[in-house]
């Protein structure tokens, strides 16, 4: 029997999967965004910078030395992240496709 939180992590893994499985498009969408040539949401863009910023400083909820408990924490925020940037990886490819 699967406890509540296993249920949320494991339907968060296509989630996952689908950043892993679309980095090159995400690259090269941040590199067409900063070469002016394609628009990231503001959303997004704020989300990002909230989600790296709360990964790499120095502050978290759950101090990241306290194994796994640690970590998830951190693994929520870039879910949070990934799912605002799915749509704009998938308006960008199709962008990519059209032209």
């Amino acid at each position: 029997m699967k406890t509540k939180n296993q249920t949320r992590i494991l339907k968060t893994l296509p989630l996952w999967w689908y950043f892993f499985s679309n980095s090159s498009s995400i690259f090269r969408m941040v590199i067409a965004h900063l070469q002016g040539r394609s628009a990231i949401s503001k959303k997004t863009m704020i989300r990002f910078v909230i989600g790296l910023a709360y990964v790499f400083l120095f502050f978290d909820l759950i101090p990241d030395f306290i194994p796994v408990i640690g970590w998830l924490d951190d693994i929520a925020v870039m879910t949070w992240v990934l799912s605002a940037l799915r749509n704009d990886v998938l308006q960008f490819k199709q962008a990519e496709h059209a032209g």
